[in-house]
């Protein structure tokens, strides 16, 4: 009779065990499933990162390519600014020799730029032409 009792305690365990067992099986079919759903979530949010990753760079080399253009149209105005005050510059410096050569040669002496307070009676009405 104890063997048949230790047999039937032993099925009892078994049993028992094999429930459980099946139990914890189910548990961790259910973890793998919401792991593997977990899973695809990072792989498609990961594409998706990858994806605006791509998008930002070539965006980025649109502005780089822009702003090499700007600087360089920047440049040719500067330099088409600074050749244009230079002939300006050696235009008017050819005009004052060219006005200063006309009055040596017509004998003009230069205008009196003496300050109006600081003039006599007799230059002040010299000035206005009296």
């Amino acid at each position: 009779m104890n063997r048949i009792a230790l047999v039937a305690l032993l099925g009892a365990l078994a049993a028992g065990c094999n429930q459980q067992a099946t139990a914890d099986l189910a548990v961790c079919k259910s973890d793998l499933t919401e792991a593997q759903a977990e899973v695809q979530a990072a792989n498609a949010a990961k594409s998706a990162a990858e994806a605006k990753v791509v998008e930002l760079e070539q965006t980025r080399q649109q502005l780089a390519d822009q702003v090499a253009q700007y600087e360089k149209a920047a440049s040719d105005a500067d330099a088409a600014a600074s050749a244009k005050a230079d002939a300006a510059k050696s235009k008017s410096a050819a005009h004052r020799q060219a006005v200063k050569k006309a009055a040596e040669k017509a004998d003009v002496k230069p205008v009196d730029t003496t300050p109006v307070k600081d003039m006599t009676k007799a230059q002040k009405k010299r000035a206005l032409g009296y």
